[in-house]
C-alpha cells in the first residue's frame, strides 16, 4: 500500500510496542525507489524454540546490585528462575501501568526494584529490545553489518502508547530512549523519536489487512491487551488516496487484574494467561489449569497433581470487568459519534480468547453493530501499525480529547453575582482596572474535529 521511497539513502525505521505484558518490534528497511516491507523481530534470546514468535514477556530480572541480569524470554528459563530464588534477583513487570497519568494509575502494582527509577527500567527494556532487534536485522540482512553503525546515526524510532498517554508520558518515554542510547540528547535526536497512540497504529495495521471502501459508516477499532483496553473510532474520507478520520475522542480502560504477592497464586494466573484465557469458550466447559508438579494437591480447593480445576463460571467471571469496560467503551463511542458505526475491528493479544469475543458479538448485536478480527496476527498490529503511521499517515483528521486553554482575568462587574461571589480574587492593576482572576480562556474546545496541526487565538 505504500509508495516507492523517495529518499535520496537507506534508512532504517524500527518501532516499539512495550506492552503491559508482553512486547515486540518491527521495522522496515527503505532503500531509494523501492516499496517498503513491514518487518517483525520474530528471534528473541530465550525463545528461539518458538518459531515466529513476535512477541517477548515484558520482565527484567536485576540482582542485588542493580545490575540487569535477565529480560523478556530469557527472565524465565529454568537456569534464570534458580538463579531468580538462590541469588535474590529482583523482577520487573507490569511497570508500564506505573507511567499512566495519575487519574489512571492501577492499584496494588508490583514495586519497582531499588534505587531503579520508572524512566531507568523503561531505558533497561528499551536497551534490551534494541540490542535484539540489531541482532536479528543483522543476520537476516547480512549486508547490514558493515553500516550499521551508519545507519544507527540516522535511524527512526516509533514508539506506540496507550491512548489516554500525552506530552507528559511521551517525554518519559524520550527520556528513556536517551538513556538507553539508541538516541542523542540533542535536538536532532529527539526529533528521531516519533509517538503514536495504540488506537492509531491498530487502526493503520487494519487498512493494511482489511479493505475498506464504506465512506459512510464509522467503525471502532479495539485494541484489546493484557492489562489496557483502548477504543478508537473512524470513518473513511477518501479511498484513492485512502484517508480516514477521527469521529470520536479515543476512549482508554485499565483492565481490572488482580495482582498477588504469593508466588504459587502468581504462577496459577502466568498459566491462566498461557492456557485457559486463550481457549475458554462457554460457560459449559470445565477447565484445567496446569500451574506445578504432581505432588502438588488440595482437594478442598479442587487441586489434583499440580492442576487447578475450574468451572466455567468461575473463568467466566475472570472475563467480566473487560467485557464490561469494553463494551461501555464502545457503546459511548456509538452515543458520542454523528456517523454511525456499524463494525467494531479487534485487535492486541486478549482479542485471540474466543469467550472475549463471542460474549462482545453478543453485546454489541443489540445495536446492530458487527465485531470480527483482521486476517494475520494481531498480537502484533501496534508495531506493525506504527511503521505504517510513519510510513502512510492515514488518519488527516483528530478528534481533541480534551479542551485547551489559558487563565485569564475579567474586567470586574458589580453587577455580576459571579464576581461578587470571588471578592477574594478581585485585585487593583496598576492602570487602576479591578479585575477578578482564576477565569479560563478555551482555545481549543473538547471534541472539536478537523484539527490542524497548530491551533492558536487571539486576545
Amino acid at each position: 500500500m505504500s509508495k516507492a521511497y523517495t529518499g535520496v539513502s537507506r534508512q532504517l525505521v524500527i518501532a516499539f510496542d512495550i506492552g503491559t505484558t508482553y512486547s515486540g518490534v518491527s521495522y522496515c528497511l527503505l532503500d531509494p525507489g523501492q516499496e517498503p516491507k513491514i518487518c517483525n523481530i520474530t528471534r528473541y534470546p530465550g525463545q528461539e524454540h518458538v518459531s515466529g514468535s513476535s512477541k517477548i514477556p515484558t520482565i527484567l530480572c536485576y540482582d542485588s546490585q542493580g545490575s540487569l541480569r535477565a529480560a523478556g524470554a530469557e527472565a524465565l528459563l529454568p537456569e534464570n528462575i534458580e538463579k531468580f530464588e538462590d541469588e535474590e534477583w529482583v523482577k520487573a513487570e507490569w511497570f508500564k501501568l506505573r507511567m499512566h497519568p495519575a487519574s489512571m494509575q492501577a492499584a496494588d502494582l508490583p514495586p519497582l526494584p531499588p534505587n531503579k527509577s520508572l524512566v531507568q527500567v523503561f531505558a533497561d527494556f528499551i536497551g534490551y529490545l534494541m540490542a535484539c532487534a540489531k541482532t536479528f536485522i543483522c543476520e537476516t540482512h547480512l549486508t547490514l553489518s558493515n553500516s550499521w553503525d551508519t545507519l544507527k546515526n540516522n535511524m527512526t524510532f516509533v514508539m506506540g502508547h496507550p491512548n489516554g498517554w500525552e506530552g507528559a508520558q511521551q517525554s518519559l518515554m524520550r527520556q528513556a530512549a536517551i538513556m538507553a542510547n539508541i538516541i542523542p540528547d540533542t535536538t536532532d535526536g529527539h526529533s528521531r523519536v516519533r509517538f503514536v497512540t495504540e488506537g492509531e497504529a491498530s487502526l493503520h495495521y487494519c487498512l493494511r489487512e482489511i479493505s475498506l471502501d464504506d465512506v459512510k459508516r464509522g467503525f471502532v477499532i479495539a485494541d484489546l491487551g493484557g492489562g489496557t483496553l483502548d477504543f478508537s473510532a473512524y470513518k473513511v474520507a477518501e479511498t484513492k488516496p485512502m484517508r480516514v478520520e477521527e469521529i470520536s475522542a479515543p476512549k482508554y480502560k485499565l483492565q481490572n487484574s488482580r495482582y498477588g504477592s504469593d508466588e504459587h497464586v502468581k504462577q496459577i494466573g502466568e498459566r491462566f494467561d498461557e492456557t485457559t484465557k486463550k481457549i475458554f469458550r462457554d460457560t459449559n466447559d470445565v477447565c484445567v489449569v496446569p500451574f506445578g508438579s504432581i505432588s502438588d494437591k488440595d482437594m478442598e480447593n479442587e487441586i489434583r497433581s499440580g492442576k487447578l480445576k475450574l468451572s466455567g463460571d468461575d473463568v467466566a467471571s475472570f472475563f467480566k470487568p473487560a467485557i464490561t469496560a469494553s463494551v461501555t467503551a464502545i457503546v459511548d463511542l456509538i452515543n458520542e459519534s454523528s456517523t454511525p458505526i456499524k463494525t467494531v475491528y479487534l485487535v492486541g493479544g486478549f482479542s485471540a480468547s474466543p469467550y472475549l469475543t463471542a460474549q462482545l458479538v453478543k453485546h454489541l448485536s443489540i445495536f446492530n453493530i458487527s465485531v470480527t478480527c483482521p486476517d494475520g496476527q494481531t498480537a502484533k498490529a501496534v508495531a506493525d501499525g506504527a511503521i505504517s503511521f510513519y510510513l502512510d499517515q492515514f488518519v488527516s483528521s483528530r478528534v481533541s480529547k480534551a479542551s485547551y486553554g489559558i487563565e485569564i482575568s475579567y474586567d470586574y462587574d458589580s453587577t455580576d453575582p459571579e464576581h461578587n461571589a470571588r471578592m477574594e480574587d478581585l485585585s487593583r492593576q496598576p492602570s487602576g482596572r479591578y479585575v477578578v482572576s482564576g477565569g479560563f480562556a478555551t482555545i481549543l474546545k473538547r471534541a472539536r474535529s478537523n484539527l490542524p496541526h497548530t491551533f492558536s487565538s487571539l486576545f
